[in-house]
């Protein structure tokens, strides 16, 4: 049984990876609302920590046409509202959470009765490895870290330490997208001898990911678009205490002296009034197309298609976008951490920037357009990267043996 964002792709990526296995039977436990996952061979609802106020995944389809109805939209009044007070929100989601896990756990040691699962996974600790935890009787623990859970979350307040210590203490089985993590959990209580195991946190990476055609970028944005334009994707959206959209931002006057004709494409961002504000102050509403979220086969093709695909986070695991564009030919700008130089050597296959200096950002990003060649090559080795380390059926044979290796 599988506890986590039943709207995120990273958890869908996971499920298709264990769909499958012919050993695995998975159900899923959503603490969001989330449209149906086909394959699963059960789907729950259980909001743990205000998870109803989530919302289902601003999702538009299939197809690079239903994508372009929804761009420079904002179908729900409520996201924009949220969205403006994103910050304070989490802070009082992280005090107050996990006040609520006693009343959800109830809910999900009921659907634990009736299902009788093997192993329980919460796939990130806040909030789904704690109430797998509040929830298990004599199942197996597994809990993944996700990007930042123990370099931010687990630090936002005493409560949010406490529980990620005991969590940590009790599992039987602990899977990260980062080594640094496992090093972590284990200054957080882990026990030594505990099974740990290191893949990609989506579950990997498909292998038509790498072969899809490149978006009709004029299509996808409803308006004539030079083909000849340098193409900068930010796919990271808004994610307050990791990712560092200002830096981003506030790069973008820089590279457009050099590179006038640049674009800078910046998926989920449809609607945010940050970024909105950012574009209106630094006067770059001419470079830059703030896109909702997009069907996954329309991002795989914008990753295909673009030069370069920036993830400027100071606190942050492995994101699974930036193996989806290195494994897609777009050359990766990250920030300089400790996670991302688990893929990334600067100036061979890729680049590392202070995640709070937006000068060297836009110096790594006019680098990078100036060197094709070198684009080139570094394409070329992190084809090779991705298909030995994170493939899906790779992650998936893996993830399998670790499950049965708990069970023994």
């Amino acid at each position: 049984m599988v506890i986590a964002d039943g709207r995120s792709l990273n958890t869908i990526g996971w499920l298709k990876g264990l769909q499958g296995r012919p050993n695995i039977e998975v159900h899923l436990i959503s603490t969001y609302p989330a449209e149906k996952i086909e394959g699963l061979a059960s789907q729950h609802l259980v909001p743990v920590a205000f998870g109803n106020l989530g919302g289902v995944s601003r999702k538009v389809g299939n197809s690079t046409s239903e994508a372009i109805s929804l761009i420079g939209t904002i179908k729900n009044q409520l996201f924009r509202f949220a969205a403006t007070f994103r910050s304070q929100f989490m802070k009082l989601r992280n005090i107050i959470g996990p006040l609520t896990l006693p009343f959800y756990a109830r809910q999900v040691k009921k659907i634990i009765d009736e299902i009788q699962p093997d192993i329980i996974h919460g796939l990130r600790i806040p909030f789904e490895g704690l109430l797998a935890f509040q929830s298990m009787d004599d199942q197996a623990l597994v809990i993944s870290i996700w990007g930042n859970d123990l370099t931010f979350h687990a630090s936002a307040s005493k409560i949010m330490g406490k529980w990620a210590e005991k969590v940590l203490q009790k599992c039987d089985g602990l899977i990260a997208d980062a080594s640094r993590d496992i090093r972590l959990a284990k200054d957080w209580g882990l026990n030594e001898s505990a099974p740990t195991l290191v893949v990609p946190g989506g579950g990997g990476i498909p292998q038509k990911s790498a072969n899809i055609s490149p978006v009709d970028l004029s299509a996808l944005l409803g308006e004539v678009i030079d083909q000849n334009r340098p193409i900068i994707v930010n796919p990271r959206g808004f994610r307050p205490g990791s990712v560092r959209n200002d830096t981003f931002f506030k790069a973008i006057p820089e590279v457009i002296k050099q590179f006038p004709k640049a674009l800078f494409i910046c998926p989920p961002m449809s609607g945010e009034p940050q970024a909105e504000e950012w574009i209106r102050v630094l006067d770059i509403s001419s470079s830059v197309r703030l896109l909702p979220l997009i069907p996954h086969d329309v991002m795989w093709g914008l990753f295909k298609g673009a030069d370069i695909t920036t993830s400027i986070s100071e606190h942050d695991g492995t994101p699974n976008s930036l193996l989806e564009a290195m494994a897609c030919g777009s050359y990766p700008i990250a920030g300089d951490i400790e996670s991302v130089r688990e893929w990334v050597e600067d100036g061979k296959n890729g680049s590392l920037v202070d995640p709070g200096d937006s000068s060297m950002l836009a110096d790594a990003i006019i680098s990078a357009l100036k060197n094709k060649k070198h684009r080139g090559r570094a394409a070329k080795m992190n084809a090779k990267i991705i298909e030995e380390r994170a493939s899906r059926n790779s992650v998936a044979m893996q993830v399998e043996t670790f499950y049965q290796s708990i069970l023994k």
